[in-house]
């Protein structure tokens, strides 16, 4: 698994001190003990972003958003997911962007 193949990072359900990192391909895998700025520092600048506290999307797998939500496209899935995009985190994200 390399940091391209995740499409994007999210809370466990079990515990939030865990992560559960959402491949392209749709498997899953859990990360234990560990936090969303952690993540970030090991995974290449510039290719991920937090939308909201319980949340980090793969740039690459943003299809398209509004003000309020993201969308992400995953092989395999006819539609596209949607996410919550939070006031908090909105500027960093358009700022990430490509142009």
């Amino acid at each position: 698994m390399s940091a391209r193949d995740i499409a994007y990072i999210t809370v466990a359900e079990n515990d939030r001190r865990d992560k559960m990192l959402t491949l392209t391909d749709g498997t899953k895998h859990l990360a234990k003990n560990v936090t969303f700025d952690y993540l970030l520092q090991r995974l290449p600048d510039g290719d991920f972003c937090r939308i909201n506290r319980r949340m980090v999307v793969a740039l690459s797998a943003v299809s398209s958003y509004t003000a309020q939500w993201v969308y992400c496209n995953l092989p395999g899935i006819h539609s596209p997911i949607q996410f919550a995009l939070s006031g908090q985190y909105r500027d960093h994200f358009l700022a990430r962007l490509p142009r």
